[in-house]
Parts: structure tokens; C-alpha cells; sequence
């Protein structure tokens, strides 16, 4: 299945990083098939478009945040830029990753979408427990802790970001350099961590020039530390569990 799935051939140590490792496995493999990660995404990807829209005018693109602000910004200084251009470009890629493997698609799909949600909310809870306990361990590495979310009373901007980057720094930034790195004959067992450590760095680094804040060590390694625990979960879970994730932690985090 690869990067985006989870029906692969046997294998053991070495081999279970390799993208054809894993057999169908029921639910555990389902949830990391695109087909269900496409049918979780896609409403959350609508109702976020369509929160922006309702609130026109600065107040609604002031909804729009982080990356996907800043890459509207940037295709903006080519000229105008259509509303739905970004949201389309996902969801045709989301729904070209679920035509790819529609042949190897799960069955038992709404338990599957129910089943990523939870899984969302779970991993979304153990991320914010991680690094609710992290500063403490920063401090004794003579770093000071800082927090990296703040008050947001505008959740709606959580699922957008949740999904942008989502596929801009996992589907796209860690599975290609993954991939990349094994058809440089990289073994998948020292590709991934590669690609997790590097796309983690970028994701870290890529908060610091988006909101022009200062350059923080702590805040850095919190960011990177985020984006690392997403890029296993990713790997391990799926693009669907992912998302979830980052937008429960972004909430629990963001909510006063």
C-alpha cells in the first residue's frame, strides 16, 4: 500500500519499513487506506472553507492561519488568486491517492471514518499530555520553556490548519523525502527516521518565518518535537488519525 496505507507483504525488522510490508490487517490497515482518510477530510475541509466564507470580508481571512496563510500570500504576488484553488488542489490529490488504490479499498467505511476519529482525538490528547510535560525537560537542558499555542476563540481556523498542514508537511514533505531517500537506495528502516527528523525541522522552522517570531531553541524543539510525533503518527496511522491529531492538540492547546 505504501506511505498511505497499510496492505503490505511479510516481512520483520527492516522489511516493516518498507511501504509493501504489511497484509491486510482489518480495521488497523483500513484506517490508513485513502479512500476513508478522503471521506474524514474532505467535510472537515468543507465546513472549514465554508466557515471562511460565511465570515467574508477581513474577519473571515483572518480565520486563515499558518502555512496555508502563508502560501496564499505568496501565490497571491503572481496574481489573483482563486478562493478554491488550494482546498481544490487538496481534495484532487486526496481523491487521486483514493482512485490509486480503489481496487485494495477496506470495506466496513463508516466504521473505519468513525474509528479514525476517535483514534484523532485519542492521539490528539497524548500529543498535548507529551508536551504539557516536555518543559521540564527543556529546563534541565538549560533551555527555557516557552508555550507555543496561545487563545483562540476562532476553532474553526484549528480544522484548517489541522488539514493544510497535515498534507503539506506529512502526504507531501515526509512521504516524498522518504521515498526519495529509498531511490537513493536508502533502506526504509534509516529513510524514515531521515525523513521524520528533517520534515520535522521544516515544520518547526516554516511556524518561526510564517509568524515572524523570534528565533526560540525551546520553542523550536517544541515545534519540531509536534511535527516529529505527527510524522510517525502519520506513518504509522494514516493521513486521517494525523489530521485528527493536530486539530484536537490545536484545540485543547488554543482554547482558553
Amino acid at each position: 500500500m505504501g506511505l498511505m496505507g497499510g496492505y503490505r507483504t511479510p516481512g520483520w525488522f527492516a522489511s516493516y519499513w518498507h511501504p509493501e510490508y504489511r497484509r491486510p490487517a482489518g480495521y488497523l490497515a483500513a484506517v490508513r487506506h485513502p479512500w476513508p482518510c478522503l471521506v474524514f477530510i474532505i467535510p472537515l475541509l468543507a465546513a472549514y472553507e465554508l466557515g471562511v466564507w460565511r465570515m467574508s470580508g477581513p474577519l473571515g481571512e483572518s480565520l486563515r492561519a499558518g502555512v496555508e496563510l502563508w502560501l496564499r500570500e505568496w501565490l497571491a504576488q503572481a496574481g489573483s488568486l482563486p478562493p478554491l484553488l488550494i482546498p481544490a488542489a487538496v481534495g484532487g490529490l486526496l481523491v487521486a491517492l483514493a482512485m490509486w488504490k480503489w481496487s485494495e479499498r477496506p470495506e466496513g467505511l463508516f466504521t473505519t471514518v468513525f474509528g479514525i476519529a476517535l483514534e484523532g482525538v485519542i492521539f490528539g490528547l497524548v500529543l498535548w499530555t507529551i508536551c504539557l510535560n516536555a518543559p521540564p525537560i527543556l529546563d534541565k537542558l538549560g533551555l527555557v520553556s516557552s508555550s507555543i499555542g496561545g487563545p483562540n476563540p476562532q476553532l474553526v481556523t484549528y480544522v484548517g490548519v489541522g488539514i493544510y498542514e497535515e498534507v503539506i508537511f506529512r502526504l507531501i514533505g515526509f512521504a516524498l523525502l522518504a521515498r526519495l531517500l529509498n531511490a537513493a537506495l536508502v533502506p526504509w528502516i534509516v529513510a524514515v527516521p531521515i525523513a521524520v527528523v528533517v520534515s520535522a525541522a521544516f515544520f518547526a522552522l516554516a511556524h518561526h518565518f510564517v509568524q515572524t517570531d523570534p528565533f526560540v531553541p525551546s520553542v523550536f524543539l517544541m515545534r519540531a518535537l509536534v511535527g516529529a510525533y505527527c510524522a510517525v503518527l502519520f506513518w504509522l496511522r494514516g493521513l486521517g488519525v494525523a489530521v485528527g491529531a493536530h486539530i484536537v492538540y490545536d484545540i485543547v492547546v488554543g482554547t482558553p
